[in-house]
């Protein structure tokens, strides 16, 4: 991988709030909190860089990188950022030095390069809990860092979702699971809003066990 990119990444700590704390506790109550398998979602991403014959790619939001295997198993060069330590910790213990781990609470930027990733991957990362603000930040970011031509392949769960409206209300469209995790759930005008200044490629509805959620891919415009 490029110095370059590697000179630019740094953790950031000292962000403990309620919703990390919750992710920390869940992912010390169990190893595979979500299972093993890689998602659906994964292996048709993983298809779509790789047609692109793109090799660098963004996870964003990795968790206990049950999707980050199957990117590195597919011979694709991952970033995997997380804004829990106890996940960083698992995922620097279970890859080595196979990818490369960012502590890092996305709301504060992405410090990267700008032209310096293929595609940037992200499976219900942008369903936590962002202010509008801070989604049309990450969304900025992510463009700046893309190649002109790469892809972000987002995932989100949406407002035909059957846990909409339900639990405490946070803010709009944000609502506190009984669990304890705040959930934004998005509309289609929603995803268009926040994806302005990318060409949407495709965007489909498809559920995971219970969720009801929008996979979604963006292309950064190949003059940009």
């Amino acid at each position: 991988m490029d110095e370059t990119i590697l000179s630019a990444l740094s953790d950031i700590a000292d962000m403990s709030g309620e919703q990390e704390n919750n992710w920390d506790s869940a992912y010390m109550g169990s190893e595979s909190y979500f299972g093993e398998s890689p998602t659906l979602f994964c292996v048709r991403s993983a298809d779509a860089f790789k047609a692109q014959g793109f090799t660098i790619i963004l996870e964003l939001g990795a968790g206990q990188g049950r999707d980050t295997k199957y990117l590195i198993d597919n011979g694709l060069t991952v970033i995997a950022t997380d804004f829990s330590e106890v996940s960083c910790a698992q995922l620097r213990q279970k890859f080595g030095d196979r990818m490369t781990v960012v502590r890092r609470d996305l709301k504060q930027g992405i410090d990267l390069p700008p032209n310096s990733i293929d595609g940037c991957y992200a499976h219900m990362l942008l369903t936590m809990d962002f202010t509008d603000d801070e989604l049309k930040r990450l969304m900025s970011d992510v463009k700046r860092i893309l190649v002109p031509g790469g892809l972000f392949i987002f995932s989100v769960r949406n407002t035909n979702d059957h846990d909409y409206e339900t639990g405490q209300k946070v803010r709009e469209d944000v609502w506190k699971n009984p669990k304890g995790f705040n959930v934004r759930y998005y509309s289609n005008d929603d995803i268009r809003k926040f994806c302005e200044g990318f060409e949407i490629v495709r965007m489909n509805e498809f559920s995971e066990g219970n969720k009801v959620l929008y996979g979604i891919t963006l292309r950064k415009p190949r003059d940009q």
